[in-house]
């Protein structure tokens, strides 16, 4: 569509820094760029050929930004995946990934597109290295299909597979007949790593990356500290720096992680990457919920962002990240689902909604994150962290025209809400289900909750067909990792806790 005029009772546009609402407004797009934001009737004056979309009953919005998330579109629950502290979890990661990810991940954007998501950060979980290449592209691919922006982030590890320890250290404590099992898990399982990676990059580089104004950024994500070389990490860095792409990196979401900086660098693992060079503004770090205040006024000195999971943290017992010392020191916080949101329904909504409510200290006088700052963390912020932060995140003229419509909340007399009470009803009362149109470029994607450019219906339908296809070796190798289990559990109980000393109080004992 090379016009467009998106409008309804309210636009969420920008005033300087902070967001502003304009009432009875609209946004002209042409050719995929917004070119005004005003007063609808003005608009529709000056062009009087364009299409319209919206409704006096719509907020017009930008588009939202999940900044962290792996592309599973079927639940890991339904997976046999239970919730679990992190480091058990992590023990189903040998089981072989689709054959074809490319339907999973689809299932993933259409979620993402019904809760009014346009651009995302997708960390690439794939291990297996067989068809390595392929399953990289087909992902990909699926992104494509569905026209949402992605910053596609390959990730590897070369270290620390089993535990937070060597491979050779750990299997040695077990049992000979899982410790053999196990070695030809890590040599089948092993993720690409060394010069068959960066071939991948260069790859996908080649494709996509010199097209400042696509769809597609490519990044580098080594997935963590415990997982990655220092030698590992600063090709990565070496590489990032050449490429002048971003970094996407897991930082100490658990706090055996946190234990892992103390025993292995003598300092926070925050620290460590500093030292290494590795923070900046190109990199973004996912949950951060055992940062210190040392690290979060390191992260606001190099403009780091860290990018916030509420529900996983929960679901995985990880803790809550510490907001109120980032937002003291000015750190760029986003938002994202991490594949494990609340309702496994990848709603950002919900997922801004808990990070609203979860930093409401007790007692009057308190900093509570406001619903500007949720909003802000799913629209610019996120748009930083996916490197799109100079395309789109806000609705001025000159960004891309990504935007969104959602139901305008009512208040007790079905009266619409006032301006000034927007935002919070918005981030109080909206889910997935009140997002009606989603437009990506300037191309309408979903129009009211009908799909343009995906056949949803197609879709669950080859995802149940694959479910019924014959067992694969997944079942010998979850029989293999909860085996392992008990082993895991005595090695971190080795490994004593530090004295907690929280961030804010929600109650107490005494």
């Amino acid at each position: 569509m090379s016009s467009l005029i998106a409008w309804g009772r309210y636009v969420v546009t920008k005033s300087g820094d902070r967001l502003s609402i304009l009432e009875k407004g609209a946004v002209y797009c042409e050719n995929g760029v917004i070119t005004e934001v005003g007063a609808h009737s003005e608009l529709k004056k000056r062009h009087p050929t364009a299409p319209e979309i919206g409704s006096a009953d719509s907020v017009v919005l930008p588009g939202l930004v999940n900044a962290h998330q792996h592309g599973n579109g079927i639940p890991f629950s339904q997976r046999g995946r239970q919730d679990s502290p992190l480091e058990l979890w992590a023990l189903r990661k040998w089981l072989p990934g689709d054959d074809d990810p490319y339907w999973d991940t689809l299932y993933a954007c259409i979620k993402f597109i019904e809760s009014g998501i346009t651009t995302v950060v997708h960390s690439h979980p794939d291990r297996y290295p067989a068809g390595y290449e392929w399953r990289v592209e087909r992902t990909l691919q699926a992104y494509r299909d569905a026209s949402l922006r992605v910053a596609f982030a390959l990730s590897t590890v070369d270290q620390n597979n089993l535990v937070y320890a060597p491979d050779a250290e750990f299997l040695s404590s077990l049992p000979d007949d899982l410790s053999l099992q196990l070695e030809t898990a890590i040599r089948t399982g092993q993720p690409v790593s060394g010069e068959r990676f960066f071939r991948a990059f260069r790859m996908l580089w080649e494709r996509y990356g010199g097209d400042g104004e696509g769809r597609v950024r490519i990044m580098l994500a080594p997935v963590g500290p415990q997982w990655c070389s220092d030698e590992l990490l600063l090709e990565i860095r070496w590489l990032a720096e050449g490429y002048r792409t971003g970094i996407h990196i897991h930082l100490l979401e658990s706090v055996y992680q946190k234990l892992y900086g103390q025993r292995k660098y003598g300092q926070s693992a925050l620290v460590h990457l500093a030292d290494l060079g590795l923070l900046g503004e190109r990199v973004s770090c996912a949950h951060g919920v055992w940062l210190t205040e040392e690290d979060a006024r390191i992260l606001g000195e190099t403009q780091t962002t860290v990018v916030h999971n509420p529900s996983s943290n929960l679901r995985l017992g990880s803790g809550i990240a510490p907001m109120p010392l980032l937002r003291k020191h000015g750190v760029i916080v986003a938002i994202g689902t991490d594949s494990a949101s609340l309702n496994e329904d990848e709603d950002l909504w919900t997922e801004m909604r808990l990070a609203w409510y979860l930093y409401r200290l007790p007692g009057a006088g308190f900093d509570w994150l406001s619903a500007e700052d949720a909003f802000l963390m799913a629209t610019e912020s996120g748009a930083r962290a996916a490197l799109f932060g100079d395309l789109v995140g806000s609705l001025v003229p000159g960004k891309r025209a990504d935007l969104i419509l959602v139901r305008l909340p009512m208040d007790v007399e079905g009266k619409p809400v006032e301006a000034g009470a927007l935002l919070r009803s918005l981030l109080a009362r909206t889910t997935r289900l009140d997002v009606a149109t989603v437009i990506v470029d300037g191309d309408l994607v979903m129009r009211d909750r009908e799909f343009l450019r995906v056949d949803k219906g197609q879709v669950l339908d080859e995802l149940h067909r694959r479910a019924r296809s014959p067992a694969s070796p997944s079942a010998a190798l979850a029989k293999l990792s909860d085996s392992l289990a008990p082993y895991v559990k005595t090695f971190y109980q080795g490994w004593e806790l530090p004295p907690l000393d929280p961030v804010y109080y929600p109650n107490s004992r005494i």
